[in-house]
């Protein structure tokens, strides 16, 4: 295996998804950020990267940097407001949506 072995973004997303399905996206996002701005690559290099692989970007993942280092940490493990908010299964498929509840409405009556 070599040293500068580059991996795929898409491999990288699909492994944060993975993730963030057990334990939440914002502790993930906040240790990557802190990895990758530990090497010393710019801000706007970060928040690039963040977004190819679906994170939170720099800016709400610095505060929460911020409050892990110098806050509370009760703060910091809170979910406050639910983190990142994605599309549901019926916001990506609405025609499903209309069928389903067209189904329910026959089988009920």
């Amino acid at each position: 295996m070599e040293v500068d072995e580059k991996y795929e973004i898409s491999a990288m997303a699909d492994l944060f998804d993975l993730i963030r399905n057990e334990s939440g996206s914002r502790k993930i996002s906040v240790l990557l950020y802190m990895t990758v701005r530990h090497f010393g690559l710019s801000w706007r290099t970060i928040n690039e990267f963040l977004v190819m692989i679906g994170v939170h970007r720099c800016k709400a993942t610095y505060k929460s940097v911020d409050a892990f280092i110098f806050g509370d940490f009760e703060t910091f493990i809170e979910e406050g407001r639910g983190g990142k908010h994605f599309d549901s299964f019926y916001h990506v498929y609405p025609k499903l949506q209309i069928e389903a509840r067209s189904f329910a409405a026959e089988g009920c009556s």
